[in-house]
């Protein structure tokens, strides 16, 4: 499958995992911004930056950088594993550290609700 297609599936896929979870969502249209869907509910902001595969250094880097947001807004960067769920990693404000979420990401998206 061509990585457009992929990244593209993916992104749907999330767009509905959130929506059914009662998150308005918004998909970046082309998926040329820093964040791929932005999710809100009464309580949170989700920026979210979603991969395919794998996570890069300069991008984690340039979400790190992104200060101009919402004290209630999670950075994140959801990676698809191939058939297999996501792994879930919020970006904080510091050097582009990212830590990585343990439950799923329906688990996390439930939580943070």
């Amino acid at each position: 499958m061509k990585t457009k297609c992929k990244g593209s599936r993916v992104e749907r896929e999330l767009f509905f995992i959130l929506q059914n979870s009662g998150y308005n969502v918004i998909k970046s249209g082309g998926s040329f911004g820093l964040f791929d869907l932005v999710a809100f509910n009464k309580g949170h902001i989700l920026l979210i930056q979603v991969k395919a595969n794998k996570i890069s250094s300069q991008e984690t880097e340039t979400i790190a950088r992104f200060t101009n947001h919402p004290d209630n807004a999670y950075k994140l960067i959801a990676v698809k594993r191939d058939y297999n769920g996501w792994d879930i990693f919020g970006v904080t404000n510091s050097n582009g550290v990212i830590t990585k979420y343990n439950p799923t990401f329906l688990d996390f998206v439930r939580k943070i609700k």
